[in-house]
């Protein structure tokens, strides 16, 4: 990683260091960033987990209910993964400086509402036993992933810039 205060590529060393040359809180960027990495990556698995679920449980174990609003369901988990994906839309626009607090708030609360259409579809699979009603929600929840994971190195040059303001601000005085 870079230090942003004087330009030094930082490797190995104590993670939680700052720069040795400039004194720049790498520590806390690595840190901050890590944690979001680690947060999504959690999330994202869970989903994985969901689709082994999916594979682990046959169909003949299912509940295998039927009716009209069953049988529109997965479309309908699909339809809610689409007001997710508007509303993820919302922080499209990440701004120049971010708090890591501020992003760390934004990256999970991204992250659940890209889980939520697998959840609904695990939840539907279970009652009609159809591999499609997983598999379409988890499509859905793929794609916000996809678009959470495009967003995060924004969210990480934005907490970088606001860090580094600080640190300028607390070096001037």
């Amino acid at each position: 990683m870079t230090c942003p205060g004087c330009g030094r590529t930082l490797a190995g060393g104590d993670p939680v260091a700052p720069c040795p040359t400039c004194g720049f809180p790498m520590g806390e960027l690595r840190m901050t960033l890590l944690r979001l990495y680690v947060v999504t990556g959690t999330i994202f698995i869970s989903v994985l987990v969901y689709a082994f679920i999916v594979v682990l449980v046959r169909p003949e174990r299912a509940a295998r209910m039927s009716g009209d609003l069953l049988q529109a369901a997965p479309y309908v988990v699909l339809g809610i993964a689409g007001v997710l994906y508007l509303a993820m839309m919302r922080w499209a626009q990440v701004p120049d400086e971010l708090a890591p607090q501020a992003a760390a708030q934004q990256v999970v609360i991204q992250a659940a509402m890209a889980e939520v259409p697998a959840v609904l579809g695990l939840a539907v699979y279970l009652l009609t036993g159809r591999t499609q009603d997983f598999v379409i929600p988890l499509v859905g929840s793929l794609v916000l992933f996809a678009t959470l994971a495009v967003r995060i190195p924004r969210v990480a040059l934005a907490i970088r810039r606001h860090l580094h303001r600080q640190w300028e601000e607390s070096k001037r005085r």
